[in-house]
């Protein structure tokens, strides 16, 4: 086989987190907001956290106090309960069920590196990863963030496989992709979140994606 090992992106590639702040955004938002104000404000919110930001109660509460300012400043206080019921929403796409479970059967190595603070580690303990992958990479734990390669190289370290032998699998062009092959790896983009943009036009990824389960057919 081509490639030794995987790493994947958390946010946007293993699992949906848009549908995640919006499904948590709308149940608060139902409870705070008039249905005006409802209609205003969610859309907001989705791009507020685009890209992989947690749901927390006092980045919330900044959005809707932006788009209802008139609204009571103590209904804020619910906000903590429910950004807390967010939790049982974090589970895996079934495309990267598939996709992790065929991985697993091959016994192919796999990891995952993300950007952002240590709560990524609770998303991916409630998702199972942590005792699934072969290592698991936050960049707020770690110390660099993606697109600096030092972070795909401790995870290449980590899986004991070169970084030439490791395709690494994300929805960002500037984080994941960039990031990749600065580490000397190979890379695939699957485009869930983000389009290629133009000005990375000259150097694109390995592979293009639709969706996480075509890897199964590069990996062979």
């Amino acid at each position: 086989m081509k490639y030794q090992a995987v790493l994947f992106d958390l946010d946007g590639t293993l699992y949906d987190n848009d549908a995640v702040i919006e499904a948590a955004a709308l149940e608060m938002l139902h409870q705070l907001l008039s249905p005006q104000e409802l209609l205003q404000s969610i859309g907001a919110v989705v791009e507020h956290y685009r890209g992989g930001d947690t749901l927390d109660k006092d980045g919330l509460a900044t959005v809707i106090t932006r788009f209802a300012p008139d609204l009571d400043p103590n209904l804020l206080h619910e906000c903590a309960e429910l950004c807390n019921q967010q939790l049982d929403r974090y589970r895996i796409t079934p495309d990267a069920e598939v996709v992790l479970s065929t991985l697993e059967e091959r016994k192919i190595p796999y990891g995952i590196v993300t950007n952002s603070e240590a709560v990524q580690q609770v998303k991916t303990e409630l998702m199972g990863l942590e005792r699934r992958a072969g290592c698991v990479l936050v960049s707020g734990v770690f110390g660099a963030d993606k697109p600096d390669p030092s972070i795909f190289l401790e995870a290449a370290r980590r899986l004991g496989v070169d970084p030439a032998q490791i395709l690494m699998v994300g929805d960002c062009p500037y984080s994941d992709i960039t990031g990749a092959h600065a580490a000397g790896m190979h890379a695939a983009f699957i485009n869930t979140t983000w389009e290629w943009p133009e000005e990375l036009k000259s150097s694109p990824p390995e592979y293009m994606l639709d969706r996480l389960t075509d890897l199964l057919a590069i990996l062979g």
